[in-house]
């Protein structure tokens, strides 16, 4: 007897030592299709070669399937048998909803082949279909709370309500009614670390600082940033024209557009979350994922407007942080042009230059100079200053060994130069680099 032959739904497999290899071609065919059966006891011409088949086969079976097939599916596990006796089984399973892996790896059906494939190009695939993946992604905690963005959301005028209705509404769980990405995204309980980390320079050579803005609410983290980004602005007067005109250091809309849409559209099943870095000349944003893959470059300078994490995007929406004409990436290529951009499989970098030297560059290289001179006893009084910004000279002659008016002296000299000063009331002094 002869069933047919294999194709873009179908699996033949001889026997039940290729029952890995067998479902691996089902979530194959789940990805691609939405659908697949895979017969075992089939040689690959279709002929019913038959298998033996005992008690606990079928159980067999539906186990590999439970412990190896995330998310969980629920298959159609049939024995049959032809007019002659011979018994073959089949496994069938409809995708819903999902993108199915086997033993954590994902794969695309291909004809009548399964290809391994990334997952996030798997999930680009399903993102240019209209899919949401994050909406389908379980939380890896489902014990979360909401106090953050229920604060938020009464700033809006929105209720919040802490049941399943309220949740499903916007899009907060997935189809099994577990808590999903973005309610984890949301929570209180988000463990995702937002960064800004400045450098000495041009490049990543020498680290200044790093600012840690996660592990709470992402909206939080989203608003702090575009605040401790906006401390940096400066502006500066050209007087050749007249009248005189106000240059500010860089756009701030366009660092503002930008950030907002690194957060939204953000490949976070990637497990890693956008930064800011601040170099001598510029500040850059990146975040992982890239551009839709039925979008064209065109579309994507122009505004298209194609949510790549949909549920997060119209979450946003609603708090007014994101909107539908798609204005954010023209905003950038208006101020900076395309080459502001750069697109690459898995990664956007946004670079958007600084118009004049930032004040706090200038005073670094001042500091680096006029320090470049010091004697090995002012060092270490310098270090302890700045190492300790609320320490009294007293304490610095103990820790060095060096006598209290000798301090008094080098103090002085790093007065002078600009390097170090003192701030605040005589009580409650602190040492600062001006």
């Amino acid at each position: 007897m002869n069933i047919g032959s294999e194709n873009e739904t179908t699996e033949f497999k001889t026997g039940l030592a290729q029952l890995d290899k067998g479902l691996i071609a089902l979530t194959a065919m789940l990805n691609r299709h939405g659908r697949g059966t895979v017969y075992f006891g089939v040689a690959d011409d279709g002929t019913i070669v038959g298998i033996e088949s005992g008690k606990d086969t079928m159980e067999r079976i539906r186990r590999r399937i439970s412990d190896y097939i995330e998310p969980k599916i629920i298959a159609d596990i049939a024995e049959l048998k032809t007019d002659d006796g011979k018994t073959y089984i089949s496994v069938s399973a409809i995708n819903h909803s999902g993108v199915f892996s086997f033993d954590g790896r994902y794969y695309i059906r291909n004809v009548s082949s399964n290809e391994r494939v990334p997952v996030d190009v798997l999930f680009r695939i399903y993102q240019s279909r209209g899919f949401d993946a994050m909406r389908e992604q379980p939380s890896p905690i489902q014990d979360l709370s909401f106090s953050r963005i229920n604060v938020i959301m009464t700033e809006y005028a929105v209720h919040w309500r802490n049941d399943d209705s309220f949740y499903q509404s916007h899009g907060m769980l997935t189809s099994d009614g577990l808590f999903n990405l973005v309610a984890y995204l949301m929570s209180d309980q988000n463990n995702y670390v937002v960064q800004m980390i400045r450098y000495n320079g041009r490049d990543k050579t020498e680290m200044s600082d790093r600012t840690d803005l996660g592990h709470r609410c992402l909206i939080d983290s989203l608003r702090d940033m575009i605040s401790k980004v906006g401390l940096l602005m400066e502006t500066k007067v050209d007087t050749t024209v007249r009248p005189r005109k106000q240059i500010p250091l860089f756009d701030m809309e366009s660092f503002t557009e930008s950030w907002i849409n690194a957060c939204v559209h953000n490949n976070w099943l990637m497990d890693t979350a956008p930064s800011v870095f601040i170099f001598d000349d510029r500040l850059e944003i990146q975040s992982y994922g890239s551009i839709p893959v039925d979008m064209t470059l065109e579309q994507f300078f122009t505004g298209h407007s194609h949510p790549v994490n949909k549920t997060l995007f119209d979450l946003m929406a609603l708090l007014d942080l994101t909107e539908q004409s798609g204005h954010g990436v023209p905003t950038v290529v208006d101020a900076y042009g395309r080459d502001a951009f750069e697109i690459y499989s898995d990664m956007i970098v946004v670079r958007i230059p600084f118009a004049f030297e930032p004040g706090f560059v200038t005073s670094r290289k001042s500091t680096e100079r006029n320090s470049s001179d010091l004697t090995e006893r002012q060092r270490r009084v310098l270090e302890e200053l700045l190492n300790d910004d609320s320490c009294k000279l007293s304490d610095i002659a103990e820790r060095t060994g060096i006598g209290i008016s000798t301090v008094k002296k080098e103090v002085a000299v790093l007065k002078e130069k600009n390097l170090i000063r003192n701030d605040g009331t005589t009580r409650n002094a602190r040492w600062v680099v001006p």
